[in-house]
């Protein structure tokens, strides 16, 4: 799919990059899509609805019975009719609920090539879950959203890689894991400078010069932690991790490592706002 206008130029909000608690209309138009082009086209082919032992009728009067909760004997003769009752239900569903159905498919055909469709649309469309074992499981949670959010609105220069990485994660036709993950490090990279008052520190000499000013003190488990985060995704000194060569960086690597950044971003900055310290650029 070719992306547009807005996303390329990133004017869509980053709120809407992951969705977690909501579901737009690009993402459910694929599921529908997932779902018609898969069962229900054999199952219109008949024209009427037929008691009959196919795979597209079992499923129908399954959902029609168990799923909608509606009557053996008020199912339409016309298939049309049928699959027109499913769609509009389908539109008007709370995001939890299209869910639920597309759940209740999986469960009912164990179709790997439906699953596999499925989590394709899921990570083309960010979406925070992905199928597992037959069930819809969360890869993201709403607090972890909040904290992306969180460390958006503390100072541009901060919130400038945050959006340069989420807008890497959120292309739909060449999603770049490895250089949103990148992006995410240099937005903590860049929280620190803002604190030491160097812009040409590397992250390594900000922590420190940060501790050692005596004002904020990092546990050293989280510090060495960032400081290898830091060691795979840099080119100081001739440093390269396995990981940033590694060619099948995922949706899931470049998801965690910006959750994560974030998560350090917003501690650093609850750390020097305690001395009534404040970040100016936002």
């Amino acid at each position: 799919m070719k992306s547009i206008f807005s996303e390329r130029m990133g004017y869509k909000k980053p709120r809407t990059v992951i969705q977690s608690e909501s579901m737009d209309d690009s993402l459910r138009t694929a599921l529908w899509n997932a779902i018609y082009k898969l069962y229900f086209i054999g199952f219109l082919e008949q024209q009427w609805f037929r008691l009959e032992f196919t795979e597209q009728n079992c499923m129908f009067i399954k959902l029609w019975t168990e799923f909608f909760n509606q009557k053996i004997d008020e199912i339409p003769s016309k298939t049309k009719q049928g699959v027109d009752y499913i769609k509009e239900r389908f539109l008007k569903f709370e995001w939890f609920e299209v869910y639920d159905i597309v759940e209740f498919i999986i469960e009912l055909t164990d179709e790997k090539l439906f699953v596999y469709a499925i989590n394709s649309i899921l990570e083309e469309n960010l979406s925070g879950y992905r199928v597992i074992s037959k069930e819809i499981v969360p890869i993201i949670s709403e607090q972890e959203i909040e904290s992306i959010e969180s460390a958006l609105q503390i100072h541009n220069i901060v919130s400038s890689h945050l959006e340069a990485s989420l807008k890497l994660l959120s292309d739909k036709t060449n999603p770049n894991y490895r250089n949103s993950i990148k992006e995410s490090i240099s937005a903590v990279e860049a929280i620190a400078k803002l604190i030491v008052g160097k812009p040409k520190a590397t992250l390594g000499t900000a922590i420190k010069e940060i501790e050692n000013a005596g004002k904020i003190q990092i546990h050293k488990a989280l510090r060495d932690g960032f400081m290898k985060l830091y060691g795979w995704t840099s080119d100081d000194e001739g440093i390269r991790h396995s990981l940033m060569d590694e060619p099948t960086l995922s949706q899931e690597d470049a998801v965690y490592m910006l959750v994560t950044c974030s998560a350090f971003i917003n501690y650093l900055n609850e750390k020097y706002r305690k001395f009534d310290l404040n970040l100016s650029g936002k």
